[in-house]
């Protein structure tokens, strides 16, 4: 059976061994991965060697055309940093990018198999094989898109620090540069869900009312007024979601709907937004699974996967009483100690906050 680059690169995500290892576990075995990935291992003496081969860094690449027809976004992973900021990683990118927006690729796994445009003689799959022998390190592309702008519009871009973060826009073609750099900057720095309201998916919203709704009973309040704070609180999550209601974020005061409409009334139509912290938060997440969160027994304890202890630095048990002077007995309250010293309760909620983030955290009953 041939051995293929692909069934190599495979093997060395597997097992993390070494290029020339892996074509020769495969020739022994005849094309049997399995039987490759035994002997992979029997030769590092039963260790597997995945951990290091994670793609954990890596960058976005952009291309839009020069008529502003179409444009397309690639993601490829690599291990380290140092290699993400080479030219010769840099330039395969945006070769990648290039031949999506060309061929309009769906997603990576589309690409993956179409023949490289620098080389039609070898698949996009085979090309990366390439550069994995060349360069030493796993490379994943990991995500790819394309985007085609409807008549009367055009796709601009934005591309932040060299390729953390890169954007696409589709917007009205009468639009001028600043507009559409401007508010492709807001996509990358405001992460918005949605174009606007009406795109939202009902899921969405009904899940966004039920939440709205469960905190409002659980506050004892009557479900006529549950109802209510819950329209508020969707009201809430639309500003926050949705790109023409979030606050623009070079002028605040104004939203971004308004910026389009002080511009001549321009209007957005889809976007794509790719960052490449994506896979260092995923490789995070599955080194360290989350671990179910044990309620503390009793105010002062603290809870964070480890046997409760009480916190040193502090009185949070203080904390809670003074700022849920009127709370309700039983109402669980997340507090954040560390990070500005934030501490929200009833009140904070009632006002709208529905979430905290928390440094060193903890569940207090009172």
């Amino acid at each position: 059976m041939a051995i293929t680059a692909a069934m190599v690169k495979e093997l060395r995500e597997k097992t993390g061994a070494g290029m020339m290892d892996c074509q020769r576990a495969l020739a022994e075995a005849g094309g049997d991965m399995e039987e490759a990935v035994k002997s992979c291992v029997r030769r590092s003496g039963g260790r597997r060697q995945e951990g290091w081969r994670v793609a954990k860094d890596g960058l976005v690449a952009v291309a839009v055309a020069a008529d502003g027809s179409r444009g397309a976004l690639v993601e490829l992973n690599c291990e380290t940093d140092f290699v993400a900021r080479t030219e010769r990683y840099q330039a395969f990118a945006q070769a990648l990018a290039e031949q999506a927006m060309t061929e309009g690729w769906a997603d990576a796994a589309a690409g993956l198999q179409r023949p490289l445009a620098a080389d039609p003689a070898h698949t996009v799959a085979q090309a990366i094989a390439g550069q994995i022998a060349t360069i030493g390190e796993n490379i994943v592309l990991a995500r790819a898109a394309s985007l085609v702008a409807a008549a009367g519009s055009k796709v601009g871009s934005y591309l932040h620090m060299g390729g953390k973060i890169g954007v696409l826009v589709e917007i009205t073609a009468g639009a001028g540069d600043d507009t559409v750099r401007d508010v492709a900057m807001h996509v990358a720095a405001a992460e918005p869900r949605f174009t606007s309201r009406e795109v939202v998916p009902q899921p969405v919203i009904d899940e966004e009312l039920e939440i709205g709704r469960a905190q409002a009973q659980a506050m004892g309040k009557p479900p006529q007024v549950a109802d209510k704070i819950a329209e508020g609180k969707l009201a809430k999550f639309f500003e926050l979601a949705c790109l023409i209601e979030q606050p623009f974020v070079r002028n605040p005061e104004q939203t971004v709907g308004a910026m389009l409409a002080a511009r001549g009334g321009a209007t957005v139509g889809h976007f794509l937004r790719y960052s490449s912290a994506r896979a260092r938060r995923q490789a995070r997440s599955e080194r360290h699974p989350a671990v179910p969160a044990r309620r503390p027994q009793a105010l002062g304890e603290v809870a964070d996967g480890e046997p409760a202890v009480r916190h040193r630095r502090r009185d949070p048990a203080g904390a809670c009483r003074r700022d849920l002077g009127g709370a309700r007995a039983g109402v669980e309250v997340s507090v954040v100690i560390g990070g500005g010293n934030i501490i929200r309760g009833i009140a904070a909620t009632q006002q709208g906050l529905d979430r905290v983030t928390v440094t060193t955290w903890g569940c207090w009953r009172r």
